[in-house]
């Protein structure tokens, strides 16, 4: 699989940063696609992982950390990625707003992702959207982050919505991640 920018250039590698409040699942959202399986015994203050789509497609993905000391590397991560994934643990919509709020002030396209945690109530879209003030045009979709096939989908959703983004800002005038003022 290849992405093809709207300027019709095959891309063969791309980046997805991953960000959710503590607890969300980053990790293991990362863990579940990565040919690189690293199991810190403490806490470190980014993953890091890599999968392919594909024969041709190397995707790259970094988890966002969510504690306040590490936040300055935050614009570094988004800076050339296609998108990101935010995920939402259900019991704690509103840890989802940092992530979402650094996001649309670097205009990084993303999608919200509800972890489907066991034994936790699932909250509908329409409370997750309220909860996040979300626009419409914003995509949520479900997914156990434990689970590689259901991982692999969120993140083809993620590049599709992506892509349909920098349709509309025009991106076949810029590289991936670059804004209007560094072209």
């Amino acid at each position: 699989m290849s992405l093809t920018l709207p300027a019709n250039e095959p891309i063969s590698a791309a980046k997805i940063v991953v960000a959710g409040g503590p607890g969300a699942g980053t990790t293991t959202f990362i863990d579940s696609v990565s040919d690189i399986k690293s199991r810190p015994t403490e806490p470190v203050a980014m993953d890091f992982g890599h999968t392919a789509l594909g024969d041709d497609l190397q995707l790259y993905l970094f988890g966002a950390p969510d504690k306040e000391q590490f936040r300055f590397m935050w614009g570094g991560l988004v800076r050339g990625a296609v998108g990101a994934v935010v995920l939402v643990d259900s019991r704690h919509v509103a840890a989802a707003s940092t992530a979402i709020s650094f996001l649309e002030a670097h205009r990084t396209p993303y999608v919200i992702v509800v972890n489907l945690f066991d034994e936790v109530d699932q909250l509908p879209d329409k409370s997750i959207r309220e909860g996040l003030a979300l626009a419409r045009r914003v995509p949520i979709l479900r997914c156990d982050v434990r689970r590689t096939t259901e991982v692999k989908e969120t993140i083809l959703g993620l590049v599709d919505y992506a892509l349909e983004t920098l349709d509309l800002f025009e991106a076949d005038r810029f590289t991936v991640g670059e804004t209007a003022e560094e072209a």
